[in-house]
């Protein structure tokens, strides 16, 4: 028998799922790991823990195939994007990859800024100049550890480390690399101009090609160490949320898909690049060959409830400390009970693009408690979203068919239903929560010839029975005067320059 082997590269962790050949997911391996959030806007992670997670959870995945005789007919990697690996000319990390929530580089932002108008880079590049991106992670470095950077022979990101593991190979793919500021949306090719402005010639960075493509095939030396036979074709699928996204049926205009992991993503289907008036929303290559994504982001949700179960419920195990956490959440009311949280613990993207920015509880009295707080979280999530979704609706040019929604937080029933809320439309879930491995297993199934195309290979494995929540209009007036609270609050925040005055540089 078949199957089509996925490697979700998430911030968590990595997970190697095996599916058959009609989408059906028959075993998975996960490996937890998790980025090092340090002082002065540093979040960092030791690239050794890719390899670490790729070898237990491969090996895994080898021994359910030699039980149950199955042979792997090719590696699909879906990954995070906006990380940043130099790496020496033995392929060798010269430095902890500098992740993609990392903030140090908003000095090189603002130089990027200086030497290029942002509206032309925009224009260019579907992006902000942002120390989300890796262009100015890589001029921190030019600017701070000029020895690294002399050393370094190329530039790679997280995805492109999984596959020149796997492969030998530094390749990355169109969509990850329009995450770089240093990708020209039209030619999807490295602009020479924006190049320029880092410091360094296309020969640092790794050849792109489109998602969906074979990028090389396993090494022997690295089969003989996860038991897998050499030669498998390793398949770029691409960028995580675009692979959600797909996943969830955006394989068409008029879908907008909200997927919430570590942080939460909000996009939308286009088939030619399209720009917010405001520049507020992001355009990048898509993960289907050729297509293109609007997106919106949100930098902390998911890992904000992480957080806050940490925080307030550590004398618990984890798992009893989230089910409480959830079960005082239905103590509360919608609303909070007038408690906001601005969910902005490492600045934030779309909508007010703002690195300096804070996350903080608001109108917290006496008589509050911990169940209001708690579910303050998941409301000031939820929120933030709603400006995003909003976003990518007004770029679409207002017009949305339906809302999919995903990732690990959906498993929550009150989180869902608080989405179809703050949209004021009608949400969908699928049946599984591990849409970036399925949208892998999508662009795997398509690059070796299974299915025709990314449209046909949804149609094997839409969900038949998909859940739906619907708008609850009480909900939908509360949530709309708390969101002109928090846009008020925001403003006053920013405009008093307080963000400054409390800003890391």
């Amino acid at each position: 028998m078949q199957g089509i082997v996925t490697i979700d590269v998430g911030t968590s962790s990595l997970r190697s799922s095996l599916y058959t050949m009609e989408g059906a997911c028959l075993h998975s391996c996960q490996f937890h790991y998790g980025p090092e959030f340090m002082g002065s806007n540093r979040v960092e992670q030791d690239p050794g823990s890719w390899e670490a997670a790729l070898l237990d959870t491969l090996h895994g995945i080898s021994l359910y195939c030699s039980e149950h005789r199955y042979t792997v007919e090719a590696i699909s990697i879906a990954s995070q994007r906006a990380s940043v690996i130099p790496l020496d000319a033995e392929g060798k990390p010269l430095y902890r990859a500098i992740m993609w929530q990392d903030k140090r580089s908003i000095a090189e932002s603002e130089l990027f800024a200086k030497t290029l108008s942002p509206s032309a880079v925009y224009r260019k590049t579907g992006l902000r100049i942002d120390s989300y991106f890796s262009a100015p992670k890589i001029m921190w470095l030019k600017h701070n550890e000029p020895e690294i950077f002399d050393s370094a022979m190329k530039f790679i990101g997280v995805q492109d480390y999984v596959a020149f593991l796997l492969t030998g190979l530094i390749v990355t793919d169109a969509s990850q690399a329009s995450r770089t500021l240093m990708m020209n949306l039209a030619t999807r090719q490295w602009d020479p101009e924006l190049l320029a402005v880092v410091g360094i010639p296309s020969s640092k960075l790794p050849h792109i090609i489109e998602p969906s493509s074979v990028c090389g095939h396993l090494t022997e030396a690295f089969a003989s160490r996860v038991g897998h036979a050499s030669g498998i074709p390793v398949i770029l699928a691409g960028g995580d949320q675009g692979c959600a996204a797909m996943s969830l049926g955006m394989v068409e205009p008029g879908v907008v898909v909200a997927n919430t992991g570590t942080g939460s993503f909000t996009l939308g289907y286009a088939e030619q690049p399209q720009f917010h008036a405001l520049e507020k929303t992001l355009c990048s290559a898509g993960t289907i060959p050729g297509s293109y994504f609007i997106e919106a982001g949100l930098i902390t949700s998911g890992i904000l409830m992480q957080w806050f179960v940490e925080q307030f419920l550590k004398e618990l195990p984890k798992e009893e400390a989230f089910s409480t956490a959830f079960k005082e959440i239905m103590t509360s009311s919608v609303g909070s009970n007038g408690v906001v949280l601005m969910p902005h613990f490492k600045g934030v993207a779309a909508p007010f693009w703002n690195p300096l920015a804070k996350g903080m509880f608001f109108n917290v009295t006496l008589s509050t408690t911990r169940g209001d707080m708690a579910r303050s979280v998941l409301e000031g999530i939820s929120l933030d979203m709603a400006l995003n979704f909003a976003l990518v609706k007004e770029t679409m040019g207002g017009s949305v068919a339906k809302v999919a929604i995903a990732g690990g937080m959906t498993r929550r029933d009150v989180f869902n239903q608080m989405q179809a809320d703050v949209y004021n439309q009608p949400v969908w879930i699928a049946d599984s929560a591990e849409a970036s491995s399925l949208g892998a297993w999508m662009s795997g199934a398509v690059a070796i010839g299974v299915y025709e195309n990314h449209e046909k290979a949804f149609e094997q494995i839409q969900a038949k029975n998909p859940v739906k929540y619907e708008p609850d209009s009480d909900a939908v007036a509360i949530y709309a005067k708390t969101q002109q609270k928090r846009l008020a609050l925001y403003d006053v925040l920013a405009s008093s320059k307080v963000y400054e005055a409390f800003a890391e540089r």
